[in-house]
């Protein structure tokens, strides 16, 4: 089955809104607090930080806008390794993210909407649950009837999203002239060097930029995607980076950096400060917004790398079904609904999450080593858009994404290790399904 069933439905601001919806979820209301914890206390440190972490997500971004504008097809990273590694590496990753990744993520915000739904709404454990199967449910249905109604949703939410962000931002920096507000320096506290304790800071915001290279997945439902999908790439997480330099700013001018560290949600301790008894309803429906963009923006995308998956007879044939009228790959959206519902009553997604960082950092490293790799293989390739910089810039990027990943097996051995398994139980299915459907020439 080929990809004619797929719709160019998403402009410029449709992929924008994918990229920010997810990206910008519940995290940038709490992150600030383990950032400014890294950097040893400094402001200063800590802005450079979100700064830094921003320029490395967009240089990965227009690395990602470089392979994807020269494959548009919908499957996002799954295209580009199967092209440069083969079908075997690439399915390892799709069969990761089918079972793990990709649903835990969704089932985890979903359980982060009704567990901040239950402040206006009393719920039980169970009755939080079943909100989030709800949300889950609702939201796959919305998906299923149309990219342009799901486009439509995800704009309109990432407008919302903004709203309360932006309020905070600059009723904050007004109060600033107040001259109480904690002073800007690059002193660190503790004995660990100014390198060292940046990158740890580094590192803890890059969990806030998480979710920008999830529009690949809908490249071939992007319009001009070999214009579109970098101009998207770059003025999303550009946007997204001023955005949360400015915001966690304002949260470290303004409150106790020591209380700021102790504090799970420092956003809802500095809209209190700002607008009173009234600022922590206010934050809460501002995260229910942000987490509700960030549940649909994956419900949006992520089963498109099942249905990519599909397509290439490399899963379940029938994942590559194509709705005759809404053009949406449902029984994919399906699939992916029915595992996000089982997670949520496993009741250990994050366990299984942490067990597949490892896994996850090598595939996104070897996604950005494969741009230089089909620079070299294939020079007659067209590349509508080749990502500034080359190959310095992107090299770069390349260093730092494999810095973490030897981290990553420094820091937790066991966890990377046991990372390993999900990926490698695929193998057998992958040799099941090429003999199946017979080598397709699927490379």
């Amino acid at each position: 089955m080929d990809g004619s069933g797929l719709k160019k439905e998403i402009g410029v601001f449709g992929a924008m809104s994918i990229i920010g919806g997810i990206v910008i979820g519940s995290g940038v209301f709490y992150v600030g607090s383990f950032v400014i914890e890294r950097a040893g206390f400094s402001i200063g440190i800590a802005t450079a930080a979100w700064i830094f972490a921003g320029c490395y997500a967009l240089m990965a971004g227009l690395c990602y806008a470089e392979l994807g504008a020269a494959m548009p097809e919908a499957g996002g990273a799954y295209v580009y390794l199967k092209r440069t590694y083969g079908p075997l590496v690439a399915f390892m990753m799709g069969w990761t993210d089918f079972w793990i990744s990709c649903s835990a993520s969704i089932s985890a915000l979903a359980l982060g909407f009704a567990t901040y739904l239950s402040v206006f709404v009393p719920l039980s454990a169970m009755g939080v649950k079943l909100a989030a199967v709800a949300l889950i449910v609702l939201l796959s249905v919305v998906n299923m009837l149309g990219v342009k109604n799901s486009g439509r949703l995800q704009s309109l939410l990432m407008v919302m999203k903004l709203v309360p962000i932006f309020v905070i931002i600059v009723f904050g920096l007004s109060h600033l002239g107040g001259g109480a507000a904690n002073p800007v320096t690059f002193e660190a506290a503790g004995d660990r060097s100014f390198f060292s304790t940046f990158a740890l800071a580094v590192m803890a915001a890059l969990w806030a930029y998480d979710g920008w290279s999830s529009v690949t997945l809908v490249t071939e439902e992007i319009k001009d995607p070999e214009r579109n999908l970098p101009k998207a790439m770059f003025l999303a997480i550009g946007g997204v980076t001023i955005i949360y330099t400015l915001f966690n700013f304002v949260l470290m001018k303004l409150l106790p950096l020591s209380e700021m560290a102790a504090d799970p949600n420092p956003g809802s301790s500095v809209s209190v400060l700002l607008f009173g008894k009234v600022g922590a309803a206010f934050i809460t429906v501002a995260i229910l917004i942000s987490i509700l963009g960030a549940t649909n923006g994956s419900i949006l995308a992520f089963p498109r790398e099942t249905y990519a998956m599909a397509r290439d007879k490399r899963f379940f044939a029938v994942f590559a079904t194509i709705h005759p009228k809404f053009h949406t790959p449902v029984v994919a959206q399906f699939a992916m609904m029915i595992v996000s519902i089982a997670v949520i009553f496993i009741g250990s997604f994050e366990q299984i999450t942490v067990l597949v960082v490892f896994t996850q950092t090598i595939f996104y490293t070897m996604a950005i080593l494969a741009l230089f790799i089909l620079r070299k293989r294939c020079p007659d390739m067209k590349r509508p858009y080749k990502v500034l910089g080359y190959p310095v810039l992107p090299g770069l990027t390349l260093l730092w994404a494999t810095w973490l990943l030897i981290n990553s097996l420094i820091e937790d051995p066991s966890g990377s290790v046991m990372g390993l398994i999900v990926p490698i139980t695929g193998i057998p299915l992958y040799f099941y399904f090429n003999k199946k459907y017979g080598d397709n020439g699927a490379k």
